[in-house]
């Protein structure tokens, strides 16, 4: 898929070095291409409705500029056109770690474990991660 291919190449190019140096980003520029990435895959899905690559790109894209909504709603649909699509689901779990949805991140664990062990692990670390940091000093009725 063109769009695809394309905004993947535009996410690589912001992450390019010169001299061993990461390339300074210009803040309006990546905004500016953020926007025309959205409007890619967003054009992407409206031709091909049922890529779920397109919308995990699209969600993925959301997630990078803090949009959780859209980011959470673009996953859940690339999990529910292709269920056995682990990567969706650990960036579903690992946005519901960030956004403090404890419950929802150990649902999303418990489908990812079923897929894929190792990504399964690493949002379960993650989800412990976030745990003790939003109680350093634990929780009475975890003994």
């Amino acid at each position: 898929m063109k769009a695809l291919r394309y905004a993947l190449k535009w996410l690589h190019s912001l992450f390019s070095t010169e001299a061993g140096r990461p390339a300074p980003i210009d803040s309006h520029k990546a905004e500016s291409k953020i926007k025309e990435e959205i409007e890619a895959f967003e054009r992407a899905i409206l031709i091909k409705p049922e890529d779920a690559e397109a919308y995990y790109a699209l969600a993925a894209t959301y997630d990078s500029i803090g949009r959780s909504r859209e980011a959470i709603t673009s996953y859940k649909e690339a999990i529910r056109i292709d269920p056995d699509f682990p990567p969706a689901h650990f960036l579903l779990g690992n946005r519901y770690v960030i956004d403090g949805d404890k419950e929802s991140a150990l649902q999303t664990h418990k489908q990812l474990s079923k897929l894929d062990v190792d990504l399964a692990d690493t949002l379960f670390d993650s989800i412990n991660n976030w745990t003790f940091a939003a109680c350093p000093q634990g929780n009475a009725n975890d003994s």
